[in-house]
Parts: C-alpha cells; structure tokens; sequence
C-alpha cells in the first residue's frame, strides 16, 4: 500500500504492479499529480493506473497506521485496510532549523538569491532546501529533484569563483511508469491551458501548459529528443495551432 500519489508513489506503484504485487494507492487530492500537472494530464495519470490494476483511490485521507495481526492496517475513514508494507510517499518539508538559528532567512527552504547567496553573503545553500530567485521566472522556487541539485551545485561553484552565473533556467524532470516515458520542463500552474499535439489515445503526445497565450510548461510522452525544444518554446507567446500542429516543426515555432 502507498500513501501519495505524486512521482514517488506512482513509480513506487508502477514497479511494484510490473513486479505482479496487489497495489492500493491513496491520495488526499482529488487526482493524483494535479498541483503539477492540472486537472486534464492529473486524470490521464489516474486512467494510466486504474488501468494497469492498481487500486488508486483519491479523496482519501489516511487517520493513521497501525500493526494488526496480519501484518500492517491502514485507517481511512471508517474503513480499516489490511497492508503487508506501507509505503510513505507524502513529501518532504525542508529542514531548516538550523540555518533559522544562524540567522539565516528561511521560508518554505533557505532563501537564497539567484547566485544562491543566502541573507548572509558569506553563505550559500543549493539542492532541495534553497528557495532561490529564479532570473528567468521572476519568482522564488524551491525544486525538489536531482537535476536541479546538480545545476545548483555548479552555480554554486561559480557564485565562489565570482563568475556571475545565475539561476535562470527551468525547472526540469522525468519519469517512467509502466510503458510511459515522459520529460517535463518549465513552471506550469494548475490553472493554466493545457493543450496537446498528438493524441492522449495514442500514449504519444506533447503537452503546453499556457497562461494568457505563454507557454510555462511542456511536456513530451513517449515522444523522444525533444526536450531541448521544449525547452526553448518555455515563455514564449505561441499561437495554439501553431503548438497543436504536428505538421509545423517544433525547430521552426
């Protein structure tokens, strides 16, 4: 049994569905992925699952965990579920205590600017815990994924070496589930427009994340050495037919 239905837990419940396990998935939302993803790809995700066999329930809040003699039981509501492992995939909360002793300025990570320089200059945080101004966005982000730890790191190493680099690029992430590949790149909002080249049908498709005519997101599935493209299309005001027609070359948008 998983509890969440973000990245972790939906990999967690791919692999162990692919390995032949029952799998019961539970999810405070209403859909798995939608603070990411939106109402339209959070449902193609929930639909990807259900039809794989995993029993994934939404609007589910778990009131606690305990052991019973079959091994684990899992409280949601009135309902006790039997469990023989119980996966916990809710999230992180940045550890930040001791950085706010140091008198650091800390809110939702380290804040740090877009060299990474934390309110002491002195000091720099990078990788999950900072909550970095992004140049390129104008806003403050805190990422939680390796790709960003990396390029952070190496900002970092720059800041040191008075460089000048800033963090202005997009976010950027993957994952695999079952037979879907998928890379992901920009800052969407669940709100925004989603529109799609291709077909959700077909399990090959590219998606936009638009806000007021912009592209903040992009996403490719199954669809392979693109993303660099993708990339370059994040921010941009592109006409709708022009991103949903697979006869124009995302090279020539």
């Amino acid at each position: 049994m998983i509890v969440g239905a973000g990245w972790i837990g939906l990999e967690v419940a791919a692999a162990a569905s692919g390995a032949g396990r029952s799998v019961t998935v539970l999810e405070y939302a209403q859909l798995p992925l939608h603070r990411v993803l939106g109402e339209r790809l959070g449902r193609y995700f929930l639909h990807l699952h259900l039809g794989n066999g995993v029993d994934l329930r939404t609007g589910a809040s778990v009131g606690g965990i305990e052991t019973s003699a079959s091994g684990l039981a899992v409280r949601v509501g009135d309902e006790v579920l039997d469990a023989d492992t119980v996966v916990l995939a809710v999230g992180v909360s940045p550890n930040t205590e001791l950085a706010a002793e140091a008198g650091l300025a800390v809110d939702n990570g380290v804040v740090v600017d877009e060299h990474l320089r934390t309110s002491d200059p002195r000091i720099l945080a990078a990788g999950d815990v900072a909550a970095a101004h992004n140049s390129g966005l104008g806003r403050r982000l805190r990422v939680e994924h390796w790709d960003n730890a990396i390029r952070q790191g190496r900002l970092a190493a720059s800041t040191i070496l008075g460089a000048g680099a800033e963090y202005d690029w997009h976010p950027y992430f993957f994952t695999d589930q079952y037979e879907l590949g998928m890379e992901y790149v920009g800052h969407g909002h669940p709100a925004d427009e989603v529109v799609i080249r291709g077909s959700l049908l077909s399990g090959e498709f590219l998606a936009f994340w638009l806000d007021d005519g912009r592209v903040t997101a992009a996403m490719n599935v199954n669809i392979w050495d693109v993303n660099d493209d993708l990339r370059r299309l994040v921010g941009r005001q592109i006409p709708v037919d022009q991103l949903t027609n697979p006869s124009i070359a995302l090279s020539d948008l």
